[in-house]
């Protein structure tokens, strides 16, 4: 095999990739299709309205509180401390008077509260239309045609490319 030719199948087969490449990167997504098709055939779709259900939780934090108060005694004589449910009371007497102190301190508290929301989605669906055989057959003969184009202006090339390297 002459070295021009294989340069020329290199070149060939380089450009093959080349073009698939463009094209892959260069293509529409399936979500600009979609949109496309809607945009150009709005009868093929019915849009409908649906609710889409989310259940969450939030976490609510309610804050400590702190009570202080004193009143009169004379016979108390320790510290008391109660707690129960996050509430401290300390009861206790200052030595110097006859004063008697209670300190309340609530702690603070975290409370999850479950929540639920309908949020409304528009949603498509394909309306299915009875298919028209005539627009079938001239899809499969224009690919066809298309096809035979192709490989014809590429043997076209190819018997070019090589009547140019031969001379």
């Amino acid at each position: 095999m002459n070295i021009k030719l294989k340069r020329l199948y290199i070149i060939l087969g380089w450009l093959t990739i080349l073009y698939f490449l463009i094209s892959i990167l260069f293509s529409c997504g399936p979500t600009k299709r979609l949109e496309r098709l809607h945009k150009n055939n709005p009868y093929l779709f019915v849009n409908k309205k649906d609710t889409i259900n989310i259940r969450d939780t939030i976490k609510v934090v309610v804050p400590g509180t702190t009570i202080d108060t004193s009143f009169a005694i004379k016979y108390l004589t320790d510290t008391i401390t109660i707690e129960k449910q996050g509430v401290r009371t300390i009861i206790y007497r200052n030595e110097g008077t006859d004063t008697i102190y209670v300190n309340t301190t609530v702690k603070e508290k975290t409370i999850t509260v479950p929540y639920s929301k309908d949020v409304a989605v528009n949603r498509y669906e394909y309306n299915e239309l009875p298919k028209n055989r005539f627009t079938v057959w001239m899809g499969v003969l224009t690919g066809l045609v298309i096809l035979i184009i192709l490989i014809t202006a590429f043997i076209f090339l190819l018997i070019q490319l090589k009547n140019r390297l031969d001379k």
